[in-house]
């Protein structure tokens, strides 16, 4: 009549999911992913930036690496702001982003296509490159 397993009778409940296909498996904490320094990324932001090729962009790839306030301007500001950034590129050929700008990160080592031609946004009726990346290598 009970159609809980036995298991749970005898082990807390809270050490235990189930999983999609219905099994009792136990919890997992989960995966928590970083960003490890000198590897490659592309990093999408919020906003467009403007880059040192006087381009504007919304996505950039390179070797990456994070740095704190303070590495990037010297201080700690009194105000809040965001503590972090991310530097992508290597040399003299990088920019930062601050970490509250950054949507998504994907690791890849390889430089992602550029694709010719452009489109017209529905938002704003302005004439966009197809994507818009900056290659910071």
């Amino acid at each position: 009549m009970n159609d809980v397993p036995k298991i749970m009778n005898t082990v807390n409940t809270e050490d235990f999911s189930i999983s999609r296909s219905g099994e009792i498996v136990p919890k997992q904490e989960p995966e928590i992913l970083s960003i490890e320094d000198g590897k490659k990324y592309l990093v999408s932001t919020d906003n467009y930036f403007r880059a040192p090729d006087g381009e504007n962009y919304c996505a950039a790839w390179g070797t990456c690496y994070l740095k704190k306030i303070d590495q990037v301007l010297g201080f700690t500001p009194i105000r809040p702001s965001t503590n972090w950034f991310l530097k992508v590129g290597s040399g003299d050929h990088y920019i930062i982003i601050a970490g509250c700008q950054i949507h998504y990160v994907m690791r890849s080592e390889c430089p992602p296509i550029i694709k010719p031609g452009t489109y017209i946004s529905k938002e704003t009726g302005k004439e966009h490159p197809e994507n818009c990346i900056y290659l910071a290598e």
